[in-house]
């Protein structure tokens, strides 16, 4: 059971994260920047929303990580073996650095109206070191030396562009739901201008996703064989 839950929390994780990097990385290159893209979209609450989101299914999944660890149940921590994989471990350094950057995200929040652009810069960062975590965490940091270090970018590159695309997607469908885009012709320009500027970058995601995810099946049939 623990197996599942962990998997479904860093699934969820990867939802939650992708967005947390993508959306303002969208509001970095749509026309008329994040002001613009304010007047739309609820940025400041979806940001907020995701990165509490955030913060609890990374301490739930630490959590649950432990427990299976341990073999204890989840309402019986091991509090020696929760303090050495926080403090020894890959693991905990990523959950410590992803648990920082969630903050800066909700720091950056207060700041959107005043200074839009800086502050959906520093989150578009603060999105990506979360977002990164999770191959520091994952099978791209169980490998060594070079070849640990190439599947590791490998992974970093892979998370980074389905991000930007599940951010884009959600902006995207945002802007042009039929409630919310009856009558706002600003609203619906926005979303067509943004989609004609989204075609190079959109390619290029594509590219990458295509490449690094040839590179991660081509070691996983090594592996196997």
């Amino acid at each position: 059971m623990s197996e599942v839950a962990g998997i479904a929390i860093r699934w969820a994780l990867y939802a939650d994260l992708g967005l947390l990097f993508g959306l303002p990385l969208f509001a970095l290159y749509a026309p008329g920047g994040g002001r613009t893209v304010q007047r739309h979209l609820p940025m400041g609450a979806m940001v907020a929303c995701l990165a509490c989101f955030g913060l609890l299914l990374s301490a739930l999944g630490f959590a649950v990580q432990a427990a299976a660890m341990s073999g204890l149940p989840l309402t019986q921590p091991d509090f020696a073996l929760l303090g050495d994989l926080i403090n020894e471990t890959a693991m905990g350094a990523a959950l410590k650095a992803r648990l920082v950057a969630l903050l800066v995200l909700l720091f950056c929040v207060l700041l959107y109206r005043r200074q839009s652009r800086p502050a959906f810069i520093a989150s578009t960062l603060a999105g990506a070191l979360a977002l990164a975590t999770l191959a520091w965490s994952g099978h791209g940091a169980a490998g060594e030396g070079y070849p640990g270090w190439l599947q590791l970018v490998a992974d970093l590159v892979h998370l980074l562009a389905a991000g930007a695309w599940v951010g884009a997607l959600a902006a995207f469908l945002a802007l042009v739901m039929p409630k919310a885009a009856t009558g706002d012709m600003e609203r619906v320009s926005l979303a067509e201008e943004a989609l004609t500027g989204f075609s190079l970058v959109g390619t290029i995601i594509v590219a990458l996703l295509i490449l690094t995810g040839m590179g991660a099946s081509h070691k996983t049939g090594t592996d196997i064989r």
